[in-house]
């Protein structure tokens, strides 16, 4: 299990001050009735003091080896995640409609450590149910208890009549067209990168100098993860996190004394030879120009000073300073200007 610091930092800061959560619902069992707190109350409670310590919930159906689940995660705002998977069983569609809601509410109640008070009477119905050969629908939200149990004058004007038999109309089946077979675990699945993933990897690509670079970006994100990569947008969750660890080390190394590629050097020397009209006898001139742009001396660890001790992101940085300069006297203008410097 990949580790989640940050996560359980928040989650602890989260459970050190529980929301009270109301049980505002009642529901019956054959000749047992009790009350429970239903996934509007639920969610109300929760979710809001969760996005306080930076954290959020979310859930959806989904198709794991022929089976539907639940698979529901537990985020942090710094990307981890902890995720995990419910089981749906099988019934109508109505009835895994149900199975979701009830699934959502409990594992939102799991994962977050929050019980309602008398949470004991609900698994005692539960554990009732069980035993009984068709699927209950007790613990369902109010707009499936609605459904459920129409009053007459929803029962005239069909706005809430329950259907318990016959087929389903094409616009009211929501599972209409759901693959089947196996798939991929949630975090495999392609396609399924979050938003904060999608903004770190393109603000890593910037710092690696490949912002607006579609095809270089490809062919690195194709390097990280030993496949081709044809569209950014398709990778899974576990790919694109794999690929932004690789790319933060990546910026990481690029901002270290020495790391600037020969080719960058070489562009370097050419922007002062031809552009410039630096001499070749002017070395130190053009070194002090350098420096004076990056901010610092480029004296290396054995004492020589050379471009060739830039940092990548340096070189990339001094390559587009002096490009932008029509002539050698532009440049030593701009230099001598205090306001200018190290902008």
């Amino acid at each position: 299990m990949t580790p989640t610091p940050k996560l359980n930092a928040a989650l602890a800061k989260f459970q050190a001050a529980l929301p009270s959560v109301a049980k505002g619902e009642t529901a019956h069992a054959g000749t047992y009735t009790y009350s429970y707190a239903g996934l509007d109350d639920v969610s109300a409670a929760i979710e809001p003091a969760l996005g306080k310590v930076g954290l959020a919930f979310t859930a959806f159906p989904h198709l794991l080896d022929g089976q539907f689940v639940l698979v529901y995660s537990l985020l942090h705002e710094s990307g981890e995640e902890r995720i995990g998977v419910w089981p749906l069983g099988t019934g109508t569609p109505q009835q895994r409609g149900s199975a979701i809601t009830y699934g959502r509410r409990y594992c939102l109640l799991a994962v977050t450590g929050v019980f309602p008070g008398g949470e004991d009477d609900d698994g005692e119905a539960a554990g009732q149910a069980m035993q009984q050969p068709r699927v209950r629908t007790a613990h369902s939200d109010t707009e499936h208890r609605r459904l459920r149990d129409p009053t007459p004058d929803e029962r005239v004007n069909g706005s809430g009549a329950a259907r318990t038999h016959g087929p389903i109309p094409p616009e009211d089946d929501r599972w209409a067209g759901q693959p089947a077979g196996d798939l991929a675990l949630p975090e495999n699945q392609q396609g399924i990168m979050d938003g904060r993933q999608r903004a770190r990897m393109f603000a890593l690509f910037a710092d690696i100098g490949l912002a607006g670079e579609d095809i270089a970006q490809r062919a690195l994100l194709s390097k990280i993860l030993g496949g081709e990569v044809q569209s950014r947008g398709a990778l899974s969750w576990a790919d694109a996190d794999k690929a932004i660890k690789a790319l933060a080390e990546h910026a990481e190394a690029m901002k270290l004394p020495g790391s600037a590629a020969p080719e960058q050097v070489g562009m370097i020397a050419s922007l002062y030879a031809s552009k410039l009209a630096f001499k070749r006898g002017e070395k130190e001139q053009m070194l002090a120009a350098s420096e004076q742009i990056i901010g610092r001396t480029l004296t290396g660890p054995d004492g020589e000073r050379t471009h060739k001790n830039l940092a990548a992101v340096e070189a990339r940085k001094l390559h587009d300073t002096l490009d932008g300069f029509e002539d050698r006297p532009a440049l030593e203008t701009w230099l001598r200007s205090p306001a200018e410097v190290g902008a």
